[in-house]
């Protein structure tokens, strides 16, 4: 039996299924698994799969987030931190 019966969720994870979940996942990052298996007509340990183990987003206080930074992400997050650490040297300095 090959096709699925009519209203059953598909299990494909074909790479639109992929890019339709990350669509709706950065358009709102507080998205459930639920709203997503019922967007896109797939079964919520397909969605779950889709979104948490190919696509690497977890949830953190409600919203997903990238497992792994971008590399502009860590330049950023390091250039902040720099930032914030001489800044606060100068201030005990000066003090």
């Amino acid at each position: 039996m090959d096709a699925e019966p009519s209203g059953w969720p598909s299990t494909s994870t074909t790479d639109k299924k992929l890019e339709e979940a990350r669509a709706i996942i950065l358009t709102n990052r507080r998205v459930t698994i639920e709203e997503i298996t019922l967007q896109q007509g797939i079964s919520q340990g397909t969605a779950y799969s889709l979104v948490h183990d190919i696509l690497g987003f977890h949830k953190v206080a409600a919203r997903w987030v990238p497992r792994h930074l971008t590399e502009q992400q860590k330049h950023n997050h390091q250039h902040i931190y720099s930032s914030f650490w001489s800044g606060t040297i100068m201030k005990a300095i000066t003090s």
